[in-house]
């Protein structure tokens, strides 16, 4: 796994409302089931990613695609890798920031943190 500064936020953000067990296990958690692929040392789910946006880049503005991807030689990958990572991480991080905060109970939170992750990797395969 790669260190990336923005897991610290959501780190930092666990350890302020949760004890220190328990925000243990809720980033783990969080981690294990939605965050690591865009750690990792290997780019497969960067790669998976990266090509839907290209192709939903290609549907939209087929002009800016071909400047892009053909004329300039940049790849999917390095256009997505820079931003897409921090856009969840940023995502994540105020949606616990709301949902820390609120009266609801631990269990509630984490399973509303867990939901929000899971839609925002869903969303992100739509084409």
């Amino acid at each position: 796994m790669l260190f990336h500064t923005g897991l610290t936020l959501i780190a930092g953000q666990l350890l302020s409302h949760a004890p220190e067990e328990d925000a243990f296990w809720i980033f783990v958690s969080i981690m294990d089931s939605h965050l690591r692929p865009y750690f990792s040392t290997t780019t497969v789910q960067m790669d998976i990613d990266a090509n839907l946006f290209s192709r939903i880049v290609e549907q939209n503005d087929g002009q800016l695609a071909k400047k892009i991807y053909i004329d300039f030689g940049i790849r999917p990958r390095d256009v997505c890798a820079v931003w897409l990572v921090f856009v969840l991480v940023l995502l994540l991080y105020h949606c616990l920031i709301i949902l820390l905060g609120s009266p609801l109970s631990s269990l509630a939170r984490c399973r509303l943190i867990m939901s929000i992750v899971s839609g925002m990797r869903s969303s992100s395969r739509v084409s």
